[in-house]
């Protein structure tokens, strides 16, 4: 049997990575699915996927800062 060298990553590559690693094939094969939940008692009933992407950068600590 041969080899073979496999990598995986959930993100796209970085353009410095893609110049360092000009040799690769990229394929995508798939997409996860996320759920999102709080507790019942969260007054928070709505959020964006921008606002989502600001709490997992570490912008937004605290439901009061996109209560609706």
């Amino acid at each position: 049997m041969g080899n073979a060298q496999i990598g995986l990553v959930s993100r796209h590559l970085t353009e410095e990575e893609s110049e360092q690693l000009d040799k690769l094939t990229v394929l995508q094969i798939g997409y996860d699915a996320l759920v999102f939940i709080t507790d019942v008692d969260n007054p928070v009933k709505q959020v964006s996927s921008y606002e989502l992407r600001e709490v997992y950068k570490g912008e937004v600590d605290d439901w009061s800062q996109i209560w609706r």
